[in-house]
């Protein structure tokens, strides 16, 4: 199972680069950290997003670990194939496939919405879906690019990125109420709360992504210290600066007001407070900032989506130059052919596709993570199959706790994200479910994943 070559092998930061921008830094801060306050009615957003990052530390350090008595690893479904076997692997990859393929036609959709946004005033009235498109058909030759040429794009637009936000966050706190927002904060007394369940949906869709420290470990040079340092850059970053965004946003609306102002002004949030103590020019700046974080993360996410589609479902060891470069091609033309339906049939691409695809990648990827922690368990007894040892199992058992609570709250929350439809909120489970099954039983019977 050696892995795909790349041009110009990447190292750990280049690895780092890809992870953060999938995770969108500037769209999840101003999106999810505002609709996670108002989905929790609660002050427990960065207590979640902490506790959250915390969770994926220990996740991927249980990863980093059982790579060690493997002869190769990569994606998830590596893990699982060793494990809980081949059928299961070829199962849970397709999960993680759809998963990516429908949150890249969410990010899509909400490119559009924000482009649609800022250039409309400016006469340019088109459908948010003809700039979806657009974004799709721009990123299909980025990607097939040489890793490092996507890296420096990726590497600039995350250096402002994370600049800007550390400057939105000193304003806030500078006009905060420190001490009372810290008393409040991080108090650990709101977790209880019934509506936790709702704000941490939002909270893990935002750590999706993170698979890529993973998937892009055989192909760097001195790979498994490429692949620790990536992997804990890359978690420790995100899960930092979501935390001190959501406690720097809170304390600047006070925590006792954050939740009825999020309900109020919900994608304002942060726009309203950067007009008023920063000006008008810098919300609009900010805005086309976005549109330029959306797109670094649908060109981020489509290396994710190669690599399933080539070195899993396209049999990678007999994966020629030629036809790697293909799968992009099958990439960009079912994303298209979904944002086509989504059009016939007059999708809203902000309350309905962006939502539900969120929806359906959340899931899907929680189920994935379990069955990874299901298959450190499998292999115990079963003579050379064990992954990590025995003294690791308390380890895995309270990650896997973790994420059966994820799990539960997104099952038993099925209108988390799409409130206004039963049906729109519960499909996508029983599709990701579905997909999983059917797979599992047409899966050929060998396979060299």
């Amino acid at each position: 199972m050696s892995g795909k070559p790349l041009n110009g092998p990447p190292g750990a930061m280049t690895i780092s680069l890809f992870v953060i921008s999938a995770a969108a830094p500037l769209t999840t801060v101003f999106g999810a950290v505002p609709a996670a306050f108002a989905s929790g009615m609660t002050s427990v957003v960065p207590e979640m997003f902490l506790l959250t990052g915390l969770l994926y530390l220990a996740f991927y350090k249980l990863l980093l670990s059982a790579a060690r008595s493997m002869p190769a690893s990569g994606a998830y479904h590596t893990y699982i194939a060793h494990g809980l076997g081949r059928r299961v692997s070829f199962a849970m990859g397709a999960v993680s496939l759809v998963s990516y393929l429908f949150i890249q036609l969410g990010v899509a959709a909400l490119f559009g919405v924000f482009i649609r946004d800022v250039l409309g005033p400016a006469g340019a009235s088109l459908s948010p879906w003809v700039w979806s498109i657009a974004a799709l058909l721009l990123a299909n030759p980025l990607c097939r690019r040489p890793v490092r040429t996507s890296a420096l794009i990726l590497g600039l637009i995350i250096g402002v990125e994370l600049s800007v936000l550390f400057i939105v966050n000193l304003f806030l706190v500078f006009h905060a109420n420190i001490p009372g927002s810290l008393h409040r904060s991080f108090s650990g007394a709101a977790l209880m709360h019934d509506r936790t369940g709702a704000t941490l949906a939002f909270i893990v869709g935002s750590f999706v992504g993170l698979e890529a420290t993973s998937m892009f470990k055989d192909n760097t040079p001195q790979a498994a210290r490429n692949e620790r340092r990536a992997t804990y850059l890359s978690v420790l970053v995100i899960t930092l600066l979501y935390v001190v965004s959501a406690y720097c946003i809170e304390a600047y609306y006070f925590p006792s007001d954050i939740a009825a102002q999020a309900v109020q002004k919900q994608e304002g949030l942060y726009f309203d407070a950067i007009r008023l103590l920063m000006g008008q020019w810098c919300n609009a700046g900010i805005r086309i900032l976005l549109i330029v974080s959306l797109f670094a993360c649908i060109l981020s996410l489509g290396r994710n989506i190669d690599e399933y589609l080539s070195l899993f479902l396209l049999l990678r060891d007999r994966a020629s130059s030629a036809r790697r470069g293909a799968t992009y091609h099958v990439q960009t033309a079912s994303l298209i052919a979904g944002v086509m339906l989504c059009l016939v049939f007059g999708l809203d691409p902000y309350r309905v596709v962006f939502p539900v695809c969120s929806e359906i990648a959340i899931f899907g990827i929680v189920v994935t993570q379990i069955a990874v922690c299901l298959s450190f368990v499998a292999g115990l007894g079963t003579g050379g199959r064990t992954m990590l040892p025995r003294s690791m199992m308390p380890w895995v058992a309270l990650v896997l706790a973790g994420l059966l609570v994820e799990f539960v709250f997104i099952v038993v929350n099925p209108q988390i994200l799409c409130r206004n439809s039963l049906i729109l909120s519960c499909w996508p489970l029983a599709g990701i479910g579905l997909t999983g099954i059917l797979t599992f039983l047409i899966a050929p019977r060998r396979m060299t994943v």
